[in-house]
C-alpha cells in the first residue's frame, strides 16, 4: 500500500514512469494478498495505461482469492479496466459458487444480481439470481425495486410489492 502513492508521486511530480515502474515492480514483488494484487493491478492501468501488465497482476490477484468479495472485487476491476466481460464472467461463476454454497446476507443476491446485470449485461442470469433471493426470503420491496431498476420487469416487481403488503 505504500508503493503504489509512492509511484503515482512520482509520475504526477517528477514526470517519471520508469522509476515509478521499478516502485511497482517492488510492490509486486512483497504483495501477498489478492486486494494488494488487485489495487496494484488498478494504479497499474490508472498511472501507467499498461493493460497487459495489469492484466497479469490480476492473474496473480485472482490466484490468492479466496473469499466472494475478492472475487467480486476483482471482477469489478477486470471489466472497468481491461473491460474483458468473458473473464469477468468466469469469476463471477465462482463468486455464484461461494454464496450458493453457504449461509450469507440475503441482500448480497441482490447486489449480486445487479452487478451481472450492470457489469455484464446479462439480464437472463441476473434474473436467476434474483429468483434465488427471493428463495431467501429477501425484503420484497427492496427486490422489486431492484428487477423493476435492472431488468424492467414491471410485473414481477408489483407481484413482490403486492406479497409484502
Amino acid at each position: 500500500y505504500d508503493f503504489s502513492p509512492l509511484a503515482e508521486s512520482i509520475i504526477k511530480n517528477l514526470n517519471d514512469k520508469e522509476w515509478a515502474k521499478k516502485v511497482y515492480k517492488k510492490a509486486a514483488e512483497i504483495a501477498e494478498s489478492s486486494y494488494e494484487f488487485m489495487y496494484l493491478g488498478d494504479t497499474i492501468y490508472e498511472q501507467l495505461g499498461d493493460k497487459e501488465w495489469a492484466r497479469k497482476v490480476y492473474v496473480k490477484s485472482e490466484k490468492k482469492a479466496e473469499g466472494r468479495d475478492d472475487f467480486r472485487s476483482i471482477a469489478h476491476s477486470i471489466i472497468k479496466n481491461l473491460g474483458d466481460k468473458e473473464w469477468a464472467r468466469r469469476i463471477y461463476k465462482i463468486v455464484e459458487g461461494k454464496i450458493d454454497n453457504c449461509h450469507i446476507d440475503q441482500y448480497y443476491y441482490v447486489e449480486f444480481a445487479d452487478d451481472i446485470c450492470n457489469y455484464l449485461g446479462d439480464k437472463e442470469w441476473a434474473k436467476k439470481v434474483y429468483k434465488k433471493a427471493e428463495e431467501r426470503g429477501i425484503e420484497l420491496s427492496m427486490l422489486a425495486a431492484s428487477i423493476r431498476d435492472n431488468l424492467g420487469d414491471k410485473k414481477w416487481a408489483k407481484e413482490l410489492e403486492d406479497a409484502d403488503d
